[in-house]
């Protein structure tokens, strides 16, 4: 969407100079001693719930904010280097 609204204003779309890795291993369950998956603070228990009929109620898990683990970058094979990009060195 973003990009079809930057085209009717004929704007652009730059490349990023850097992407994720598509090749980098899975990201771990534990990085920095902080697990990817947390417990939802907000996940309730339903009241039809039946432990006996529907086993242990475990919550909703839910992305650890602090989890801080970022795929390995690669250079961009689509990036294109632009004049705007370069400082004129003035020696």
């Amino acid at each position: 969407l973003q990009q079809q609204q930057q085209q009717q204003h004929g704007q652009k779309r730059l490349e990023e100079q850097f992407i994720d890795d598509p090749t980098d291993t899975v990201p771990p369950a534990q990085f920095n001693g902080q697990p990817r998956y947390v417990p939802d603070p907000e996940s309730t228990r339903p009241d039809y719930w039946d432990d006996d009929d529907d086993g242990e109620w475990e919550p909703a898990m839910m992305a650890n904010p602090l989890y801080e683990w970022k795929p390995r970058q690669i250079p961009n094979p689509r990036y294109v280097a632009t004049e705007e990009q370069f400082i004129d060195d003035p020696t």
